[in-house]
């Protein structure tokens, strides 16, 4: 069977299907009394086919010669073979350190905030089974079968308080903290609170800062996204942004701002998106942005 061929009935190449064959072939040659048993080659490939086009197994078996007992009884096998090898292959971060450096790694990939793992592939829907049918079900409620949730159940249990967890020191109580983003919408602060160091995020969205001194934010060397959309702001120093080095969003919209001083944005060499939509500015003179050589959106 061509290449081609095999990732159209299998989803996979050569070279994995002989892989998986070498992990799950021992203990599918199980002993039998049947004269003819079913080889550990046979039962991975009614496995795999039956995975990867999620028909009935009585189709799957008429391309076998087997039975749709039969092509059960490989679906099963073949599955609990590759379910007690799933702590082999699939982790996901248990422990703070573990999350925060997932999390950060996928946010400086795509700028998706409090990812901690994909799964790469596509869901298929497979025929939900007779039997064990609820240990199948789709847990994104779409009523659809598939082996995703037992193998995210066998990969290990991940302690799921720990995605809710601040991991900063300090921080308003009537914000909002996950992880080390801080949410402080709408809260009526008339000025910028003190937080941790290590903020990457903050919204300050809707509340009633009008001026923002010189070097406010400091020592916030490591956010990254910074929200002050519709706070009445109409004064921001010349220095006021000074050591956000590593940010990449600023959002200023919906304010009274007239004018930006030749400064403002002096250091902030990683934004790419600046937002000033909604401001009473006349004219924006190109020097301001001349050190933020990263922006894409304006």
């Amino acid at each position: 069977m061509s290449e081609a061929a095999l990732l159209r009935k299998f989803r996979l190449p050569r070279q994995e299907i002989l892989q998986l064959l070498n992990l799950v072939g021992p203990t599918l040659a199980r002993q039998t009394r049947r004269s003819y048993p079913l080889s550990p080659e046979i039962q991975l490939l009614a496995a795999l086919h039956f995975y990867a086009v999620g028909s009935f197994l009585e189709v799957v078996g008429d391309g076998y010669g087997l039975s749709k007992t039969s092509v059960w009884r490989c679906v099963e096998a073949v599955t609990n073979c590759l379910l007690g090898h799933a702590k082999d292959y699939i982790h996901l971060p248990s422990t703070r350190q573990e999350i925060m450096e997932v999390h950060q790694g996928f946010h400086a990939i795509a700028d998706i905030p409090r990812v901690i793992g994909l799964v790469d592939g596509t869901l298929i829907p497979i025929a939900n089974p007779s039997v064990l049918d609820q240990a199948f079900i789709s847990r994104d409620n779409s009523g659809w079968a598939d082996l995703f949730g037992r193998t995210q159940q066998n990969a290990g249990p991940l302690e799921v308080g720990l995605l809710e967890e601040c991991f900063l020191q300090e921080y308003p109580e009537s914000c909002y903290c996950i992880q080390t983003e801080v949410d402080c919408v709408e809260v009526n602060l008339s000025s910028v609170p003190r937080l941790s160091p290590n903020v990457t995020l903050l919204s300050l969205k809707s509340n009633t800062i009008h001026v923002l001194p010189d070097y406010v934010f400091s020592e916030y060397s490591s956010m990254e996204r910074l929200f002050l959309q519709n706070n009445g702001l109409h004064t921001i120093s010349k220095h006021a942004f000074s050591g956000l080095h590593n940010l990449k969003k600023l959002v200023l919209d919906h304010n009274p701002l007239r004018s930006v001083s030749q400064d403002t944005f002096t250091g902030l060499q990683s934004l790419m998106f600046l937002d000033l939509v909604e401001n009473q500015i006349q004219v924006l003179n190109y020097s301001i942005l001349k050190t933020c050589s990263k922006l894409e959106v304006l």
